[in-house]
C-alpha cells in the first residue's frame, strides 16, 4: 500500500476573527498557493490523496475546513456569500495576499463568488463540477417530469 502526502500531512491552525481554521499544507511552499474549495459537508479528509499528491507535485496546495466545519471551529455558513467570507478570512489569516483557486462543487460556486468579488485576491481559479449559480442566461426552460400515474 502506497502512502501519499495527504496520509502524512500534519495539522495546523491558524486563527481568523471567527473561527480557529484546521488546515494542512503539500507540495513546495513559496509561489502562489493553490486553494482548494470542497463540495458541501466535505472536510480536509474527504480529498482524493492521488489527486493531492499530483497538484502537490507542482503547487504549494493547502486544504482546509471552512468556519463551522470538520475541524475549524465557529458557526457554519449558510450561504455561498458566507462561505466565500470564511474562505477569504483563513486567506487572510495566513496572510496571502494573492491566491489560486480550485473549487470542486459548492465549492467552485464559492470559489467564482470569490472571483467575482475579490478579484485581487484571485490570480487563478479552477472550478471543476459546480455551476455558476442562479439562472444562467440564455439557458433553456426547465422541462418538469411527472411520474406516470
Amino acid at each position: 500500500m502506497s502512502t501519499h502526502q495527504a496520509d502524512v500531512a500534519e495539522d495546523f491552525t491558524v486563527e481568523g476573527p471567527s473561527a480557529t481554521f484546521t488546515y494542512r499544507r503539500l507540495g513546495p511552499a513559496g509561489g502562489t498557493p493553490l486553494i482548494l474549495l470542497n463540495r458541501v459537508r466535505g472536510t480536509l479528509d474527504w480529498w482524493d490523496p492521488e489527486l493531492l499528491d499530483r497538484l502537490a507535485a507542482d503547487h504549494d496546495v493547502i486544504v482546509f475546513d471552512n468556519v463551522g466545519t470538520g475541524y475549524t471551529t465557529g458557526t457554519p455558513r449558510d450561504s455561498v456569500a458566507g462561505l466565500a467570507d470564511g474562505t477569504v478570512e483563513f486567506i487572510g489569516a495566513l496572510g496571502f495576499t494573492q491566491v489560486d483557486l480550485l473549487g470542486w462543487t459548492l465549492g467552485g460556486t464559492v470559489a467564482q463568488h470569490i472571483a467575482r468579488t475579490r478579484p485581487d485576491l484571485v490570480r487563478r481559479l479552477v472550478v471543476a463540477a459546480a455551476n455558476p449559480g442562479g439562472t444562467v442566461p440564455g439557458a433553456p426552460a426547465r422541462i418538469r417530469r411527472c411520474a406516470p400515474p
